[in-house]
């Protein structure tokens, strides 16, 4: 999702309540004012909008939107597009050898991936010798654990939706119903091992694409709520960023994806600087870099 107008008509992110996230943001609600601009902060937290477009024509994608944010590598540029929503073979070497995970490790730094995948490794492997996502392709790269059906059931692993609804009646019956906010928890829990924990999640994208501002509401009040797990159960010295690879659910005129800025949030000690530092999508793996102390060469 990106930042438009302040117009709950057609943005439901002008629309939805936001509780948990307006407490965190003072009040502030993640949208563009009357000049098209969203720069805010506050004790402990910033956000600001970043550019999804890195200089390229046409709508961003995710595949090389988040090849562009796991490599600090202009992705689309080197591609000469935008492409997806699957890596693009032309860009699968860059993403394999540059990618975050990888280099965290070779640094001396530990790195997650919080969500589950059907079939662990193997299933994931599997999918990506097709039409690879992004993250699963670069967490196998990196030979980071890949998580699975009972890493879910014992709670050390997401499901992609937060909940647990769609994983339970398509893929494992036997996985406990979780909430937003016991999700929220459970990735808190996972951080606290790890130098860098990402998780992905894509419900957003997919209403985006259906409209209906109902089921925008409701993805958007999911979402908050687990925020608000997250924050809860987070260690005060540990640093929450959200963000995304390209526009589509702030406007539900479409169903396309936008050009719109998308939004950088974050929480905790480092969320000024943070946010200061990152301008694009490709300028997130430097600043997570800069932020852990680990020198890349």
């Amino acid at each position: 999702m990106g930042l438009g107008p302040d117009d709950p008509g057609t943005n439901p992110l002008a629309a939805a309540e936001f509780p948990v996230l307006r407490s965190l943001m003072g009040g502030a609600r993640p949208v563009l004012d009357a000049d098209g601009r969203f720069v805010t902060s506050g004790p402990g937290w910033a956000a600001r909008a970043i550019d999804a477009n890195l200089g390229v024509s046409g709508l961003p994608q995710s595949g090389t939107g988040q090849t562009a944010l796991l490599t600090g590598e202009n992705a689309p540029e080197l591609y000469g597009r935008h492409f997806g929503p699957w890596v693009p073979t032309g860009l699968q070497e860059l993403l394999g050898e540059r990618n975050l995970f990888r280099r965290l490790r070779s640094l001396g730094g530990s790195a997650a991936f919080a969500n589950a995948a059907p079939g662990g490794r193997d299933g994931a492997q599997k999918r990506a010798t097709r039409r690879p996502g992004a993250f699963p392709f670069a967490t196998l790269a990196a030979d980071v654990l890949i998580r699975d059906e009972t890493d879910l059931r014992e709670g050390r692993a997401l499901a992609s939706s937060i909940t647990t609804d769609e994983w339970r009646a398509s893929i494992d019956p036997r996985a406990p119903e979780i909430t937003p906010a016991e999700a929220g928890k459970n990735l808190a829990h996972i951080s606290r091992e790890n130098r860098f924990t990402a998780f992905a999640h894509w419900n957003t994208d997919y209403i985006g694409h259906r409209g209906g501002m109902t089921d925008a509401l409701m993805i958007l009040s999911r979402v908050d709520e687990f925020l608000g797990g997250v924050i809860t159960h987070f260690n005060s010295d540990a640093l929450l960023v959200v963000t995304s690879d390209h526009g589509n659910l702030e406007d539900l005129s479409t169903t396309m994806h936008t050009r719109n800025p998308i939004p950088l949030l974050a929480f905790g000690p480092s969320a000024h600087w943070f946010c200061g530092q990152v301008e694009n999508l490709s300028g997130f793996v430097p600043a997570v870099l800069e932020l852990l102390g680990l020198e890349d060469r």
